[in-house]
């Protein structure tokens, strides 16, 4: 009696044990789906320790720290879910997906092809390789698989959702949301179903019906993070900045360890020309994760544009010492190397760029206007010539091609592309000013002048148009006008002494001796040198 009574209480903890890991598993689970990817790992290492043998916590725990970016735990965990049940096709999704994320394709395809070579026998099967025909890129094998396990069980949600995944890789997002739907019908609480739609909405532009979508996950579970988050997201896609912060704002309050929060707040701060506020936020994201490259160039882009050059130049290096051929980043890094005049650093950057990316009308635009900038006015040409093959409207690379023209003598060609520059825009008033140079140079005085005249009704608080356009009317002898045009630049750049020389002059002719005097030693005064006549 005393022996049975031992099995007895043996047979009792030994289930309660079980139960236990259960709980852990189904609450790792949840946790999971709520993006908490640290509590779910806790309770996902809770199940493993109460049942050793529990190769779906093992997997998921593997799946959770897959999330977290640590793949050799993942790849350790889904290995071991392997081990303790061979045919467990989504052990080996999971870490054909995790070398795949470390750009080790020829195993992680092995692992796809073991999931594939699993014979099903329940919908959960069909479902396990229905998701390894999707890593494969074999979408309408995949939705057969999913098809099958909802001709078995056809109450499977999960099915209907993976049907919808696959249609939105496809970009069929009407379907996506048909099925989906579909899942909801199944399930009304599924909290995954409602994102998925909500997000196959916003590639439709329906942003108001993805809204509802999100607002039933937070009316479902209020604790959740992500539908604020998300919220957020078609806030911005509104443009509706101050609305995303508040709503971001919400998801960080929930969970602030969310670095996708963080990361888009720091967008709309910046939209909303918040840039302290933006460059914290990115500190966050970086404090959270710092193996992502994206935070650092994003930090870099806004420190470039408030001019704080070599702070954004060591934000782009980061990034790229994480993400070596992100050729967004070696051109933003570029630019800053242009900003501070290292045209070659430059030159170099815009190498690579253009090397590991698409080689856009921008980059090569780009790189010649370094080259123009160092004075190598043929590679100039050559890359502004390569930005006008690619995009034959790119105005501006028009009208530093032109520019480089004039460096390199050809005036014909550089008045052709001027002209160009101001039919694709008649409102940038620099294309005006550069053809008015150049007809000035090539003695064309009245029609340099009339360019001169449109340059200034664009841009009113440029000197330099008013020093050429009076040097213009010099030429023709109309030397009153010139005095005005002189003093409207003096007005403006008032320590420039080449201005008040120049002024000197036109007096001079116009037999003002004494204050001709005057503006030569005013000139003289501010450095300028006074040739010998």
């Amino acid at each position: 009696m005393k022996k049975l009574k031992c099995i007895l209480m043996t047979f009792l903890i030994v289930s309660t044990c079980f139960i236990e890991a259960k709980d852990y598993y189904l609450s790792g689970m949840h946790k999971f789906l709520i993006y908490d990817n640290i509590g779910a790992i806790t309770d996902f290492t809770r199940a493993i320790e109460k049942n050793p043998n529990d190769a779906k916590a093992f997997c998921r725990r593997g799946n959770t720290k897959y999330h977290q970016k640590d793949y050799a735990g993942a790849i350790d965990d889904c290995s071991k879910a392997i081990e303790i049940n061979p045919l467990y096709a989504d052990a080996y999704n999971i870490r054909g997906l995790v070398k795949q994320a470390i750009k080790d394709s020829i195993h992680a395809n092995n692992d796809f092809e073991a999931a594939l070579n699993i014979s099903p026998i329940t919908s959960e099967d069909y479902n396990f390789r229905g998701d390894a025909k999707l890593y494969l890129k074999k979408y309408n094998d995949g939705i057969d698989d999913y098809m099958k396990a909802i001709s078995l069980d056809p109450k499977n949600a999960d099915a209907y959702i993976f049907i919808a995944d696959a249609q939105v890789l496809q970009n069929k997002y009407d379907d996506a949301i048909i099925n989906l739907t579909k899942a909801l019908e199944i399930d009304p609480s599924n909290l995954r179903a409602y994102r998925s739609r909500g997000d196959a909405k916003i590639s439709l532009k329906d942003y108001s019906g993805a809204v509802a979508d999100f607002s039933c996950v937070i009316k479902l579970c209020p604790e959740f993070s992500l539908p604020y988050y998300d919220i957020g997201i078609v806030k911005f896609k509104l443009s509706d900045y101050k609305a995303a912060i508040a709503y971001f704002d919400k998801a960080i309050k929930l969970n602030p360890k969310h670095e996708f929060s963080y990361d888009w707040r720091g967008s709309s701060k910046f939209k909303l020309k918040d840039y302290k506020g933006a460059i914290a936020d990115y500190n966050c994201a970086i404090s959270i994760n710092p193996k992502e490259a994206s935070y650092y160039s994003q930090k870099g882009k806004i420190e470039q544009w408030c001019g704080y050059f070599s702070k954004a130049i060591s934000d782009f290096d980061k990034s790229l010492k994480l993400d070596s051929i992100d050729s967004e980043t070696y051109n933003y890094r570029a630019h800053a190397k242009f900003f501070m005049k290292n045209y070659k650093e430059a030159i170099k950057n815009y190498n690579i760029a253009i090397s590991t990316g698409s080689g856009s009308s921008i980059l090569f635009y780009n790189r010649g206007l370094a080259y123009y900038f160092s004075d190598d006015c043929k590679n100039a040409i050559v890359d502004f010539d390569h930005s006008i093959k690619i995009d034959p409207k790119y105005e501006p690379a028009y009208s530093y091609r032109g520019s480089s023209k004039v460096e390199a003598k050809d005036y014909n060609g550089a008045l052709s592309d001027f002209d160009n520059a101001i039919n694709l825009d008649s409102l940038n008033a620099r294309n005006y000013y550069e053809k008015g140079k150049l007809e000035y140079l090539l003695n064309g005085y009245a029609q340099s002048i009339n360019d001169f005249d449109k340059a200034i009704k664009l841009d009113a608080q440029n000197n330099e148009i008013y020093n050429w356009r009076a040097c213009a009317k010099y030429a023709i002898e109309d030397y009153d006008n010139a005095i005005v045009d002189y003093t409207k630049a003096i007005k403006l750049s008032p320590k420039e002494g080449a201005y008040y020389y120049s002024r000197g002059l036109a007096k001079r002719q116009t037999k003002q001796i004494e204050s001709a005097n005057t503006d030569f030693k005013k000139a003289t005064k501010l450095g300028y040198i006074i040739q010998k006549e």
